[in-house]
């Protein structure tokens, strides 16, 4: 599906100002429809047991780093090397 995305140029007009009315009305019904599906997935997602999870991980982790401070520093560098070295390696 393809769609045409109007072109504005620095002075803050449309490129072009037909296609871009026709265009207007489109948009925010398709927006609209995307925030929607999103709400709903989000509600969804918090009333499954995951999000209870997720939020229970968060708070430990959180928990872990008040007392230990300088451990969870220590992990985070060494975490963030080997990333490095990973995506160093790749290219």
């Amino acid at each position: 599906m393809e769609q045409e995305v109007p072109v504005t140029i620095k002075s803050g007009t449309p490129f072009d100002s037909e296609k871009s009315t026709q265009h207007e009305a489109e948009i925010p019904d398709q927006v609209r429809e995307i925030g929607d599906t999103l709400a709903e997935a989000l509600a969804r997602f918090r009333k499954s047991q995951y999000y209870d999870q997720i939020v229970k991980g968060t708070e430990s982790a959180k928990e872990y780093i008040r007392k230990n401070p300088v451990p969870a520093i220590l992990y985070s560098v060494g975490a963030g090397t080997l990333i490095a070295l990973l995506m160093r390696k790749k290219r």
